[in-house]
């Protein structure tokens, strides 16, 4: 898995063709407590990276946590 950043703010995640397969067997993907760690490291670092440059309205913005992301 990549995580590739865009200069418009937007990022991709993207998957190896392994990875693809993997996610279309098991329909979910599991993650291991020492592959969460990195995972949430690596969000934590684009979070601080891109908070100082979304817009006052974007920083403002709430998620609740039984929100569905709609995936582009």
């Amino acid at each position: 898995m990549q995580i590739r950043q865009n200069e418009d703010f937007s990022d991709e995640i993207i998957f190896s063709e392994e990875e693809v397969k993997i996610i279309k067997q098991r329909k979910k993907l599991v993650l291991p407590k020492e592959f969460l760690k990195d995972f949430i490291n690596l969000f934590m670092a684009l979070f601080f990276n891109y908070q100082e440059k979304f817009s006052e309205k974007t920083k403002l913005r709430t998620t609740k946590l039984d929100k569905k992301i709609k995936a582009s």
